[in-house]
């Protein structure tokens, strides 16, 4: 059958850019929408693959594992074990992706990195000036 639309139910913590999505409609409720499969002809066990590019909600506490769903709102009728848009994850229908989210920070190893730098350059100066000024 064909998947005229499908919706993505954007995780809290993430947000939905417009200008990034251009073949995606944000709904009312919070919800987006593509009809970029409408055209393609889903046959019994394949799949297919629509992109959407959600922007982090920048906060020290907005990490971890994010789950993103997506699910067929409107079909061809020809998916007789799956009911469109009705958020059921016992059907084929609606799939998920996941995401870990985390901060990084540059931390301890390149402090010491460039504390170690600063003392190579340091100590080779002292050597270089001991052995062709002093002398």
């Amino acid at each position: 059958g064909y998947a005229y639309e499908v919706k993505d139910y954007i995780p809290k913590g993430l947000k939905f850019v417009a200008e990034e999505n251009p073949d995606w409609k944000e709904l009312e409720d919070g919800t987006v929408v593509t009809e970029k499969l409408k055209d393609t002809l889903l046959n019994p066990g394949e799949s297919a693959t629509v992109e959407i590019v959600l922007t982090w909600k920048n906060s020290t506490t907005n990490t971890g594992l994010k789950t993103n769903y997506a699910e067929i709102s409107k079909d061809s009728a020809e998916d007789f074990d799956s009911m469109p848009d009705n958020y059921d994850f016992t059907e084929d229908d609606i799939d998920d992706a996941q995401v870990i989210l985390s901060i990084k920070t540059a931390g301890a190893p390149t402090y010491i990195g460039l504390i170690l730098v600063t003392f190579a350059i340091l100590a080779g100066g002292t050597i270089l000036i001991k052995k062709y000024v002093i002398d």
